[in-house]
């Protein structure tokens, strides 16, 4: 992914080199992060809706039933056909997610 914005970056750096104007259309947390600024959760929303509404959603969970979804801090990210988990914080996978 980093290829990819680096080539946005040269096109916008050559856009305004140029003298072009560009208008494009970021994410609100994209325009958080470039400013120095801390996201928060609600920010999420604005990248992928579903991701927010299921947090939203584990959030407002009876404790019990998070604790029945047998949740660690990992995430799987798919590559090129190959699964591979990545902690979320050090030692993620033996730290259960609890209500």
């Amino acid at each position: 992914h980093l290829e990819y914005f680096e080539f946005l970056g040269a096109i916008l750096g050559k856009a305004l080199f140029e003298g072009i104007v560009v208008q494009p259309l970021f994410a609100h947390y994209f325009l958080r992060r470039l400013l120095g600024k801390h996201n928060f959760l609600d920010d999420l929303q604005s990248v992928d809706s579903e991701l927010y509404r299921n947090l939203m959603g584990l959030k407002t969970m009876d404790p019990e039933d998070v604790e029945d979804m047998s949740l660690d801090f990992t995430v799987t990210d798919t590559a090129l056909g190959v699964n591979k988990t990545l902690n979320l914080l050090p030692g993620g996978a033996g730290i259960a997610v609890t209500g």
